[in-house]
């Protein structure tokens, strides 16, 4: 147990929160501009191996082009919003929803855009498959986050969730204006390429926080 006194301990855990920001966000855009770069490639492979005779090749194409022009800009705007985040850990309302849409009649309704419905539709899948591949590793990660802000674990947002990665990504790529045709082909490969190999960074991110004794055998509580 730690003999260092409250005060002590509340700076060091405050350290620890900025040094938990610094290695995430370092991480996570080293990862992201040659994924970026990848998936650029990925995409001209899909727009080759379609018919000339089918429209659609020239939006993969396209979005090839954006993803590969803009790949550290993109890898940015990811990492100016996860940090947007870390601003806020305790948010008032789930502010980072993938749906936005205020219903107030029918005819409102049919003002969506059906592919918007789409994006949602396919980011939230992927956000469900991340969650359950990286359960125990991300309710780790949630619990030291409240024990460094001392505060109830339902309350907090954990800035690199699978939820907020993706959500971020979405609106990096909206941001770029990627064609809408194929964001669901761009975000099944995300979930591909990149969250399912996010064990290793969560397990990082985790072994900083247990080396320095917080809640250094929760996964096996959890497990």
């Amino acid at each position: 147990k730690s003999k260092l006194s409250p005060m002590a301990v509340t700076a060091e855990y405050a350290a620890l929160l900025d040094e938990l920001e610094a290695q995430d966000l370092i991480e996570v855009k080293a990862a992201l501009t040659p994924f970026i770069l990848d998936l650029a490639s990925h995409l001209r492979g899909v727009a080759t191996s379609m018919n000339r005779l089918d429209s659609g090749d020239h939006f993969y194409m396209g979005a090839a082009n954006i993803l590969h022009r803009r790949a550290a800009s993109i890898s940015e705007r990811v990492v100016q919003h996860l940090t947007s985040y870390f601003r806020d850990l305790t948010p008032e309302r789930d502010d980072d929803q993938l749906w936005h849409y205020n219903i107030g009649s029918a005819d409102e309704l049919n003002l969506i855009g059906v592919k918007e419905f789409e994006d949602f539709l396919a980011i939230d899948r992927i956000v469900g498959l991340g969650e359950e591949l990286h359960k125990v590793t991300l309710e780790a990660l949630t619990l030291r986050l409240a024990k460094l802000i001392d505060t109830d674990p339902d309350r907090v947002r954990l800035p690199i969730h699978v939820r907020q990665l993706c959500r971020a990504f979405q609106r990096a790529l909206l941001d770029e204006d990627v064609p809408h045709n194929v964001l669901n082909q761009i975000y099944e490969y995300f979930f591909k390429q990149f969250v399912r190999q996010l064990a290793p960074y969560y397990e990082s991110l985790n072994n900083l926080l247990s080396d320095h004794r917080v809640l250094p055998h929760i996964e096996s509580e959890i497990r």
